[in-house]
């Protein structure tokens, strides 16, 4: 079984939630074995006890997305031929 961070967790408890299951140990430590995780019995409780005080809903409802930047979702190749062709032009020039 594979060792992960926090987020798996999360995730873990996002899916139960968007799946109307109840957000508990045993389902959150389901949920990560199913996916071939090794779960931390400590930060399931853990994350458990810390969404008992949450909205999730209201929490993906107010979340903040990161801006959009268009650059950064091009595909490498075609970054590197744009500078290239960048280079070459202000080499003619």
């Amino acid at each position: 079984m594979k060792k992960v961070n926090e987020m798996e967790y999360v995730y873990a408890a996002m899916l139960l939630h968007s799946a109307g299951k109840g957000i508990d140990d045993k389902a959150v430590s389901s949920v990560l074995k199913a996916a071939g995780v090794e779960a931390d019995g400590a930060r399931v409780t853990a994350l458990v006890a810390s969404l008992n005080e949450v909205d999730i809903d209201e929490a993906m409802a107010t979340a903040v997305l990161p801006e959009e930047r268009p650059l950064r979702l091009l595909p490498l190749r075609k970054r590197l031929l744009r500078s290239l062709r960048k280079r070459r032009a202000a080499s003619r020039a």
